[in-house]
């Protein structure tokens, strides 16, 4: 009974020592070849263990020794807390663009941006002098960028877009020639400016379909007062000067002459027909409570700074709103349809981006 335990206990072996087991005898290389067998499962463990006269504990060993040196070689090591995640090279120029975002983005200080520069970066090197110069070398930048057009743009809104103004046929004949003219500037800035010439092409109709309101609206002013149209449309052409300028007067006058006792009349039916023109303002009526947040950065608020304010809210991207469509994209992406750089390129910087 003794002597058949021991047999059945010293299989494979010829003696009770353990250098004369024949597992204990395999090499790095034997065992590797054993776990590969058993790993492709072409014959059962039991047969497997028998063929090379071992135990079949010894060969589910080997292969619980190589699934975890497996394991371990594609195994991710944990990223300590400290771990650095990209180094930031702190150029001038960087540190310009943090001064703009920190002012126009966190409506910061400037005490607010030393402090933070001092706090974070150990950097004393600017001053209140050094980060307004700052400033108003963006706004000459954004000044420089809307110098061009400006004068076409201004020319669009008081004579073409205004309620009080010529005939339809007569400001379709000027808005297509300042389409015309802003195209000569649309190879100086083709990412703004070409998409914007695309967009008043193709909208015309819609963008001067108020005329027609306001001109049947002055027609019926003119049946009502039996005075020819013109005399009407020409009241109405008075309304876009400016009341402070002797030509409003002088026309004024003049039609008062013409007109007598019922100048009066007539003028306030026409004021009335421009009223009930119905146009969208609801982006002009937002401008104020957008600009309002950064007027108390500065004592004073000259054209420059305000140039420079609506090229950063026209270029802003949403990062949040009710309408999905619109998160991710700028004001000036949804009027155009066409990606532009962001605002920190525009004004000629060049952004820091991880490899």
């Amino acid at each position: 009974m003794v002597q058949q335990n021991i047999d059945r206990s010293t299989r494979g072996c010829s003696s009770f020592g353990p250098d004369s087991c024949v597992a204990a005898q395999m090499g790095p290389v034997q065992r590797r070849a054993l776990f590969l067998e058993a790993l492709r499962r072409t014959e059962p463990i039991l047969r497997l263990a028998e063929r090379h006269h071992v135990s079949r504990k010894f060969v589910y060993q080997q292969m619980a020794k190589a699934t975890g040196a497996v394991d371990q070689a594609f195994h991710a090591p944990a990223a300590p807390k400290d771990n650095v995640l990209f180094r930031l090279p702190v150029t001038q120029e960087w540190l310009e663009q943090l001064v703009l975002s920190l002012t126009l983005i966190c409506h910061s200080s400037y005490r607010g941006v030393m402090e933070l520069l001092e706090t974070m970066f150990d950097y004393r090197q600017i001053s209140l002098g050094s980060i307004h110069n700052l400033l108003m070398r963006a706004e000459q930048k954004a000044l420089t960028i809307a110098a061009d057009v400006r004068v076409l743009t201004e020319w669009m809104e008081h004579d073409v877009l205004a309620v009080a103004g010529p005939p339809l046929a007569e400001r379709e004949a000027l808005y297509d020639f300042l389409v015309t003219e802003l195209e000569r500037y649309q190879d100086d800035c083709p990412g703004r400016i070409r998409p914007l010439i695309r967009m008043l092409r193709n909208h015309r109709t819609a963008l001067l379909a108020f005329i027609e309101v306001l001109q049947e609206n002055l027609m019926e002013v003119a049946q009502r007062f039996a005075v020819p149209v013109t005399t009407v449309q020409a009241l109405c052409e008075i309304e876009a000067l400016d009341k402070r300028s002797d030509l409003y007067w002088q026309r004024t006058a003049r039609w008062q002459s013409l007109l007598k006792e019922r100048w009066y009349l007539i003028h306030q039916a026409v004021l009335e027909a421009m009223a009930q023109t119905p146009r969208a303002s609801s982006i002009v009526e937002n401008l104020n409570s957008r600009l309002r947040s950064y007027f108390f950065l500065r004592r004073q608020i000259g054209h420059g700074y305000l140039d420079l304010l609506r090229l950063f809210q026209n270029h802003r991207r949403f990062s949040r709103s009710d309408r999905p469509e619109r998160v991710g994209r700028s004001p000036a992406e949804l009027l155009t349809g066409q990606r532009h750089p962001h605002w920190l390129e525009i004004l000629g910087y060049t952004r820091f981006h991880r490899n």
